[in-house]
């Protein structure tokens, strides 16, 4: 379950808009909070980015599925312009169940869930944090925090 420092860190995100929402590479997912992560950057990149490289994950409102990294699509370019559609609000929690999935649950019904489906030795879930703090969920070794701008 998610400790105390690191919940104390993921609440500096709590009431923030979802300002950008990607698919990447492999269904990758990436949801981002605030404003742009650095000025003097042509990235789309925030404050805030929340998601995963590799695990499964879905978007459900109202207690459907509206787009999960499973949807049967042709191309990921295809996936985006799904979740682009979503409008996803404030984040008002995040919280873990005891199979490991973590949920992100926002102010309009809308629930992002990255599933505990791998017991591989690879992140489910990150968070890139305001001032280069780095937080991840690996199934093998749980939470752990770091530096993003620097090997650990």
């Amino acid at each position: 379950m998610i400790n105390i420092e690191i919940d104390k860190k993921i609440d500096e995100v709590i009431n923030l808009r979802c300002v950008r929402q990607a698919v990447g590479n492999s269904t990758s997912l990436s949801l981002g909070f605030g404003k742009k992560d650095n000025d003097a950057s042509t990235e789309k990149y925030r404050e805030w980015e929340i998601g995963t490289y590799s695990s499964n994950w879905r978007v459900i409102k109202n207690k459907q599925v509206i787009c999960a990294s499973l949807d049967d699509v042709e191309t990921n370019e295809e996936l985006d312009a799904k979740l682009k559609n979503i409008s996803f609000g404030s984040i008002r929690s995040v919280s873990q169940n005891e199979v490991g999935d973590v949920t992100l649950f926002f102010d309009n019904s809308v629930l992002v869930e990255f599933l505990c489906l791998s017991d591989e030795d690879d992140e489910m879930f990150h968070v890139f944090c305001s001032n280069s703090e780095y937080i991840e969920y690996n199934p093998c070794s749980g939470w752990k925090t770091g530096r993003s701008d620097s090997p650990w």
